[in-house]
């Protein structure tokens, strides 16, 4: 009787903690700055940091390369998380290869922590990153 019992409570506690991550908190778990993970495919291949700002702004440094000693463009624009997937609008961007003004970009996001953020991009690739301001 008691080990069901305890089933019953290590049951319900699950269920409680399983519940949904709401669209603010994933918003409030991305802000920040997070880069290239070493778990990513295209890691050292491709070198950039995003940030994203409390006030739904964001900055986008592209690199050249993944060894991110030059800055190949810089992209601003603004953000927000709805139904689980990450809206990024781009107001600005200047550089070699600049990102069209205007462009929206639609992830879907996976799992968010504090260390490590998984997304789909809008290409339909899985995206690992890691928060960190510097691009290495």
């Amino acid at each position: 009787m008691k080990y069901g019992i305890a089933a019953l409570l290590l049951s319900i506690s699950a269920d409680i903690t399983a519940q949904p991550i709401t669209d603010l908190q994933l918003s409030q778990s991305l802000v920040g700055s997070w880069t290239v993970s070493k778990a990513d495919t295209y890691y050292g291949q491709e070198g950039h940091v995003s940030t994203y700002r409390k006030d739904g702004t964001l900055q986008h440094i592209q690199y050249t390369s993944g060894k991110c000693n030059s800055i190949d463009s810089i992209t601003n624009g603004s953000w927000f998380i709805k139904d689980g997937q990450l809206m990024l609008t781009v107001t600005e961007s200047n550089g070699k290869n600049p990102f069209p003004i205007g462009i929206v970009v639609t992830d879907k996001i996976v799992t968010i922590d504090d260390n490590s953020f998984v997304f789909i991009s809008s290409e339909g690739r899985k995206v690992r990153r890691t928060r960190s301001n510097k691009c290495l």
